[in-house]
């Protein structure tokens, strides 16, 4: 008997997997219609985030009860939603926030590049470049709202890595740090705050670069340069 309960186990944990993509969208859709944000002071109904979001509610109560199948949501009474330690995760703002990360992933772009998975193991070839006629970096800056998008998920992740990063490895007082495709500098910043002593270089496309300069100048200019240029052809120096 136990046997083929793990075997049911197993079924339904793999019949859970293929189900990923699903998951992907309906935590993007929720992510792009704020609704973790409109629930941030308490319960509301179904009615008023229909109203608020401009959709339509009997859609949205089934994306909101499958969101509460996921842990994101709970549904106290019927039609009434709340956010759970989950949900908060999606708000604007909060504590270790993956809103614009759960955004990214569902975007059209990289949605349609998983189906030519097998492409790529065929010929090598990038299915994202197949299926959007340009390279993921050439794309976002072609496309600067999915581009802006983009750049906000990396900060979410990178504030996030570096608490952990500062607490697993222990820098030598005058080290010089290069982070690659830094992105907005939130990982460097988290470094260098964390060890007054370290240098640091941000290197990131040009137009990315000047938004990690706003944030960075600010904060660590004195132990921070920042080049705007493409990893993929040169990567600066340490000091």
């Amino acid at each position: 008997m136990s046997n083929t309960l793990a075997d049911i186990s197993d079924v339904q944990d793999v019949l859970a997997m293929t189900l990923g993509v699903a998951k992907t969208h309906v935590l993007g859709v929720a992510a792009e219609l704020g609704i973790a944000d409109l629930l941030k002071h308490g319960p509301r109904s179904v009615a008023e985030i229909a109203a608020t979001t401009k959709t339509n509610q009997g859609a949205l109560l089934r994306l909101m009860r499958v969101l509460a199948s996921l842990g994101i949501l709970e549904e106290p009474t019927p039609g009434m939603f709340v956010n759970t330690s989950k949900g908060r995760l999606l708000q604007t703002g909060a504590p270790r926030s993956v809103r614009h990360y759960a955004m990214l992933m569902a975007q059209e772009c990289l949605a349609a590049s998983w189906p030519c998975l097998l492409h790529s193991m065929r010929t090598g070839e990038s299915t994202f470049e197949k299926t959007n006629g340009h390279g993921i970096y050439e794309y976002f800056r072609m496309n600067p709202a999915v581009g802006a998008v983009m750049n906000q998920a990396m900060s979410e992740m990178s504030s996030q890595e570096g608490v952990a990063i500062c607490d697993a490895y222990e820098f030598a007082p005058d080290l010089s740090v290069v982070d690659v495709g830094g992105g907005r500098g939130g990982l460097l910043l988290s470094i260098l705050e964390a060890h007054p002593g370290i240098r640091g270089t941000l290197l990131d496309l040009p137009h990315v670069a000047t938004e990690a300069q706003e944030m960075l100048a600010a904060r660590v200019v004195d132990r921070c340069k920042i080049v705007g240029g493409d990893f993929l052809r040169e990567v600066p120096g340490w000091r």
